[in-house]
This record gives structure tokens, sequence and C-alpha cells, in this order.
């Protein structure tokens, strides 16, 4: 019998729709977590969806949208920022959702240029995610990079954690990179059309990603478009992103991949430059003697020494690392069991959430 998502495209759907959803989800709870039986002495195969299950990466800078973006495409309810500062500070996932013949987990990560997490802090722990992934066999099929098409002056510090991310990812994984312009509703049409062309031609931006073979999209805030660039990725065939492959020796860490000797850097020359800060303010308030001037010195010099012992060493971006590895582990784990229920339960799904385009 054929399948009609006639109302999927506004996600809408009918009271028996809802009822049927009931129903599905609360008898294959137990069915999804309930292991394949196997015979006497030997442990129970844990059930697997027979349906491919794939993974997308979702980032971008801070208040570009990503949870929401995500929330429009599976339905979920992740915290969403309502101002500047970062909502996401770690990595979540929203609810697995069917489409076409594939399982499609969408990952949140903190902002590039995070208002709450240190940069080295975004990279170590997506890095931690991704080499997890690899581990448990889990296939990434692609990246979308979000950015406000209200937001083009940027600073230095989204730039830089570009740069980061692209050696992170690897130029021959690029092509899987879709970049998603949002905020449209903000700006007027000519002036978001005039940022966009900026975006694609500026080597700033996103002139050398898209040479590489990465796709630009424009996003409306409504459930068909997020589904529609989701659709694009989610057809990819899977790749292996630069840390991945660095970091299948079991002896090597973050530290020793080409993101990491980066992030090293990146530390040291800030150490060197909060040390030189302080040495000057140091040397200032020894030759002023003004009260006001003084008490302004003091003031700088004790947010300085803050701002020098939060800048974190190699062995705690190796901590972070191995911390969000674990997390990741258990991330997954309950994803697997959620991918069962929805499987289990795909009738509803497909009719009333899946939007193949």
């Amino acid at each position: 019998m054929t399948r009609h998502p006639a109302k999927s495209v506004q996600g809408k759907f009918s009271p028996q729709s809802s009822q049927r959803t009931k129903k599905a989800q609360s008898s294959t709870s137990t069915k999804a977590s309930a292991p394949i039986a196997s015979a006497k002495g030997t442990p129970a195969i844990p059930r697997k969806p027979s349906k491919p299950v794939v993974y997308i990466l979702v980032v971008g800078a801070t208040g570009s949208g990503k949870s929401s973006f995500i929330n429009r495409a599976s339905r979920s309810e992740l915290p969403v920022s309502d101002g500047l500062r970062s909502c996401t500070r770690t990595i979540q996932m929203g609810k697995p959702f069917l489409c076409g013949s594939k399982i499609v987990v969408l990952v949140d990560t903190p902002g590039l240029d995070n208002t709450t997490v240190a940069e080295t802090d975004v990279l170590t722990r997506i890095a931690g995610f991704v080499s997890t992934l690899r581990e448990r066999k889990k296939d990434l099929v692609g990246i979308i990079f979000l950015h406000s098409i209200s937001d083009v002056r940027v600073g230095g510090n989204f730039r830089g954690n570009l740069k980061l991310f692209m050696k992170l990812a690897g130029d021959e994984c690029l092509k899987n990179v879709g970049i998603v312009t949002t905020m449209w509703g903000d700006v007027p049409m000519n002036l978001g059309a005039s940022h966009e062309k900026e975006l694609k031609s500026d080597e700033l931006f996103y002139k050398s990603l898209l040479a590489k073979g990465g796709k630009m999209f424009r996003y409306d805030n409504t459930e068909r478009s997020a589904r529609m660039v989701v659709s694009y990725e989610a057809k990819k065939k899977p790749i292996t992103l630069r840390v991945q492959r660095e970091l299948l020796a079991p002896e090597k860490t973050i530290i020793d991949t080409t993101v990491g000797i980066e992030l090293k850097r990146i530390l040291e020359n800030r150490r060197q430059q909060l040390d030189r800060d302080l040495q000057h303010f140091r040397e200032e308030l020894a030759g002023t003697a003004a009260p006001v001037s003084r008490d302004e010195l003091q003031e700088t010099i004790r947010e300085t020494e803050e701002q020098l012992n939060t800048v974190v060493r190699q062995g705690q971006l190796v901590q972070m690392w191995k911390e969000t590895k674990d997390t990741a582990a258990g991330l997954l784990t309950q994803t697997d069991s959620s991918c069962l229920v929805l499987e289990d339960g795909e009738t509803f799904h497909e009719s009333t959430c899946c939007i193949v385009m």
C-alpha cells in the first residue's frame, strides 16, 4: 500500500496520527531495547536498526541558529539561546529521524566563537566526539555549517576557528560540507543577497571551502527548508575526517594531531602574550602614584592573572578530549535505542515526519 506524506511539509498531523504515535512508542519501547535471543551460554546480541544510521555535524558561530535548525529538522527540543551568549556548551544530539532510506542524527556543537567555552575547548570536544564515532563504526556523512546572513563582519576569532575546523576536517572531506545561511528574515533581501555574495567570494569566509566542493544553501526557518539541506547531506557517502584518521593509532591523543599541534601553538602564544601584558602592567603600577590610576591598574592586573590561569595546558586538552569521548559513548548508546524505537514505529514516522526531497 502506498503511503502519502500529505501534510508532512507543514509539519502537521491528525489526532489519529498522534494516537498511532503513542501506541507505536509504547508498544516498541521495550522491543527496541530487547536483545536478539542467542544460544544457551553465549551473550545476547543487541538488536541493530535495519536501516543505515548516519550522523551529520552541525557547526557554526554562536547565534547562527544551530540548535534551532536541529529542532526544526528533527522535531527535537534542544535548548535555544535567546541572546549573545551561547546556549550550547557541549556536544548534544537531536532526535533520530527518517530521511529517505536512512535514519539521520544531527549533532549539535558549541559555537566556534563561543562566549562561554574557549575555542580550544570547542575543537577538542568536536575531535573527541568524531573519534568516538569512528571507534564505534558510526557513519559520518556530512557537516552543516550555519552562518547568519546578517552577520558578515565577524571577529578574527571566528575566522581563525574556521581555518582550524578545516584542518580538523581535511581538504578531502570539504565536499561533504553544506554552508547554510540563516536569519534571512532579519535583513532586507537585497542586503542579504549582497552578504551572500561576499561570503562566497571572500577568502576570509567560504571561498576556499566552496572551491573544494562545499555547497551553499539558504535556510528560511521552516521544517521543509531544514529537511532539504539534511536530505542533500544524508545522500553523501560516509567520510573520515583528518582528525579521525590521525587518531586511529591507540597511543595517539588530540595533541598529536594536525589540529592539536595548532591548538598547542595558539595556547602557547596566548600564554606568552598574557605574561608580557602582566609584566607591563606591573611595571606601570610601580611607577604610578595617583590612587585612581593605581586602582585601575590593580584591577587590570587581577583580570589578566585570571585570564592567564584559564589558559589550558596540554594535559588539560588531553583530559577534556578523553572526557568528551566517554560522554559521546554514552550518547551514542542512547541514540542506538532511539533509532530502534523510531524504526519499530516506522509507519507513523514516515507518514508524518519524513520529508524525502
